[in-house]
């Protein structure tokens, strides 16, 4: 029933056909390749562990979570790197001095969620964390790596005294 003074909205179904020369036109068609452009993975936000409290300075041999999308690590070539970062926050391009956090230190893997522990014997120093990745979503896995850098974070020594 119409309510006073609310115009009712009418719809009604329509069928299209195309033309046979809108059929010609496509039916050669064949899809040669499909790409997905669903960006890179993001960082929102960093967590130290236990606590939960937003950080940019970690402690070797504690926890970091990482919070955002597009965080899962898969992949042969993927991982999770801390580089060496200069005080401009700049990292080395080549990978030589970047440790490797290896996967068996991953307490949570997922898209929107990734946490990790720093190595016991982790350099104290400046770094950003490098998250590089072949996840696409669900369980389809991309051809190439997509990656993204953490903001500069501080890594104190895990020892006392």
């Amino acid at each position: 029933p119409a309510t006073a003074g609310v115009p009712t909205t009418q719809t009604a179904p329509v069928a299209a056909t195309p033309t046979a020369e809108a059929q010609d036109a496509v039916s050669g068609l064949k899809i040669t390749k499909v790409i997905v452009n669903d960006g890179q993975p993001q960082i929102d936000g960093m967590l130290a562990l236990p606590g939960e409290r937003p950080s940019d300075s970690f402690t070797a041999g504690k926890g970091v979570r990482l919070v955002g999308s597009r965080l899962r690590v898969c992949g042969d070539e993927a991982g999770v790197f801390l580089c060496p970062a200069d005080a401009d926050g700049n990292i080395s391009k080549g990978g030589a001095d970047w440790t490797r956090i290896d996967s068996a230190l991953f307490s949570c893997n997922r898209p929107r969620c990734l946490e990790f522990f720093i190595p016991d014997g982790q350099e104290p120093g400046r770094y950003r964390i490098l998250l590089k990745t072949f996840f696409c979503k669900s369980n389809v896995d991309r051809k190439t790596a997509i990656s993204t850098v953490s903001p500069p974070i501080t890594i104190r020594s895990g020892m006392a005294g």
